[in-house]
C-alpha cells in the first residue's frame, strides 16, 4: 500500500490595485507599518514592473506573504534589511 501525501493547504493569492498618487512605499507603509518593505512587494511583482519608481495606477499588484520575508516593523534588523535590499534594487535605475 502506498504512503498517503497530505494535501498542500491552498494559499490565497492576495492582490491590490495600485491607486491614484500611491506608490510601493505607501503601500508597504499601509500594509506592513514602514515604508522600506516596498522591496518586497517589487520583489513580488518586477515582471509587471520595469521600474520600481514609476509603477502606474491602476497596475495590479500580488501582495507577497508577510511570512515569506523579514517584515517586522519594530525590528531595526528587519527594517535596515529591507533598506538595504531596496538600495541594492535601486542601483539599477
Amino acid at each position: 500500500m502506498e504512503p498517503v501525501t497530505p494535501p498542500v493547504p491552498h494559499q490565497e493569492i492576495k492582490t491590490v490595485v495600485l491607486s491614484e498618487g500611491k506608490t510601493l512605499r505607501l503601500l508597504a507603509l499601509d500594509l506592513w507599518g514602514n515604508r522600506e518593505f516596498w522591496v518586497y512587494i517589487y520583489l513580488a511583482n518586477k515582471d509587471k514592473i520595469p521600474n520600481p519608481n514609476r509603477v502606474p495606477s491602476g497596475t495590479t499588484l500580488v501582495l507577497p506573504e508577510k511570512s515569506a520575508y523579514p517584515i517586522n516593523a519594530a525590528d531595526p534588523h528587519s527594517v535596515a534589511k529591507a533598506k538595504s535590499l531596496g538600495d541594492e534594487v535601486l542601483r539599477a535605475f
